[in-house]
């Protein structure tokens, strides 16, 4: 069941897309707001990372100063590494708590990030048999993860 709080996540789409400045607009109050003390969950750390593509495709907001993205950099930087490790962790044993925990507009993010960084070799085939059927509409994020797909086949 998704939440207010979900629906108004922070998505990155495409270095074209017509939702660019508001959700720069969000990502500045949740930068502005930050506290590294907080409890992160996979969707908060998903929300930073969505922030970090905008970023990393140099999309910001003009009225920015060099202090304030070198202070933001800094932030999403530090969460980047955060899900990482907890990415790296995900084996048979938790795959299908993360992904019930996932909210929907990080979907693509999540298969993505295993096969970037490998983790599909942390699953076995009858775990990821067991993904597919429980989750089914996961099938659509997966066929575009080549490293995924070819594991699986």
């Amino acid at each position: 069941m998704s939440t207010k709080r979900d629906i108004n996540r922070i998505v990155f789409y495409s270095k074209d897309d017509a939702t660019t400045i508001p959700n720069l607009i969000k990502a500045e109050k949740l930068l502005n707001n930050f506290n590294s003390r907080q409890n992160f969950t996979f969707n908060d750390l998903f929300e930073f990372y969505n922030i970090k593509l905008y970023f990393d495709n140099e999309l910001l907001l003009s009225k920015w100063s060099t202090s304030d993205k070198e202070n933001y950099l800094e932030i999403i930087e530090r969460n980047w590494i955060i899900l990482k490790e907890r990415l790296l962790k995900i084996t048979d044993q938790n795959v299908e708590k993360a992904l019930g925990e996932l909210g929907y507009n990080y979907t693509n993010n999540f298969w993505e990030l295993i096969n970037k960084l490998a983790i599909y070799k942390n699953i076995s085939h009858s775990k990821f048999k067991t993904i597919l059927n429980d989750y089914s509409y996961q099938v659509n994020y997966i066929l575009s993860q080549k490293n995924i797909v070819e594991k699986f086949t």
